[in-house]
């Protein structure tokens, strides 16, 4: 199959090609980074497609919205994310709103870094962060999170302007996880974010939709895909983003409680009505013993097949640095 006819039958544009079935071709992470278009359309681009560990060096799960040709939302914030999104073209202060999913640290420990090179640039515009409250010790709501970094007596005392506003200010907003209904974050740009509370083990987690004209994303981030409520959040969604981890070896295993096997995730797609999926946040680990093979990457073609049995639509294996028109 040519390229331009595997574009056709993903019915995405794709930099770099992915998977998009079971018998389309799989292409792996690029040496380059590669960037989107710049034509002032929309896209989604993938900043990272792997989680802890990195197996075959994936990326930690980020994503980007680009409009006007800046990622002007950016989902979650890796340790790599900042490399990630420079290596993808972004310039100093294009970052509007950064949404955080949970505060594992493969989702949260490159804020920091993010911010002190914000400021390093001179940045004076505003950063609307958004983030879960907490419903437990082992987590802290995103403002402790925050003070424990920046504060007098954080992690990073030279940072600490930015809880009083200085340079830039951060328009914190704090979701709570104990609503069972979608919640509004904020709107930017003709663009409603709504966040759902979603279940991922003892790590208060949010799942966000984006929604404007010709916008329809919704980022399920990690979680057990249980929630009894998610496939109206995500109903009819233009792209659904799942977070595929594990293989189905998983569904007696303790993880299966904290993120979804593949055969679940279908079905959550299915039911949402979703227009096309991507499936990200791989992983493997290294050896050959029982607990690597219950990582996606150990056998990801059979958990493409999953997801498939049960959702009809497009499949996309997410890539790092690929870009999607929307």
């Amino acid at each position: 199959m040519g390229a331009s006819a595997f574009l056709s039958s993903c019915g995405l544009l794709l930099i770099p090609l992915v998977s998009c079935g079971l018998n389309g071709p799989t292409v792996g992470n690029e040496a380059k980074p590669l960037q989107c278009p710049r034509d002032g359309a929309t896209y989604l681009q993938v900043l990272g497609s792997g989680g802890p560990m990195h197996a075959e060096g994936r990326g930690g799960s980020a994503y980007a919205v680009w409009r006007s040709d800046r990622p002007a939302i950016v989902v979650d914030m890796g340790a790599d994310t900042p490399a990630a999104l420079a290596g993808a073209g972004a310039q100093p202060a294009s970052v509007e709103v950064l949404l955080l999913s949970h505060l594992h640290a493969d989702h949260a420990s490159g804020v920091a870094d993010f911010l002190w090179g914000e400021m390093v640039a001179e940045r004076r515009q505003p950063l609307a962060i958004a983030g879960p409250d907490s419903n437990n010790d082992a987590f802290p709501a995103l403002p402790a999170f925050l003070e424990r970094l920046f504060g007098a007596h954080g992690a990073f005392p030279t940072l600490s302007g930015l809880l009083t506003g200085a340079p830039f200010e951060l328009r914190v907003t704090t979701l709570p996880v104990s609503l069972p209904t979608p919640q509004p974050v904020l709107e930017h740009g003709g663009i409603a974010i709504t966040a759902l509370s979603v279940p991922h083990g003892p790590a208060p987690a949010l799942a966000y939709r984006l929604e404007g004209p010709r916008v329809s994303i919704v980022f399920a981030g990690d979680q057990s895909g249980l929630h009894p409520r998610f496939a109206e959040f995500a109903s009819g969604t233009d792209v659904l983003v799942v977070h595929a981890a594990l293989t189905d070896r998983a569904k007696d295993h303790r993880l299966a409680a904290i993120i979804g096997v593949p055969e679940r995730l279908g079905s959550l797609a299915r039911a949402s009505g979703a227009k096309r999926v991507v499936l990200s946040h791989l992983m493997g680990q290294p050896g050959h013993s029982e607990q690597a093979r219950l990582w996606s990457l150990s056998d990801i073609d059979r958990v493409i097949e999953s997801v498939r049995r049960a959702y009809q639509g497009p499949v996309t294996l997410a890539s790092d640095f690929a870009c999607l028109a929307l």
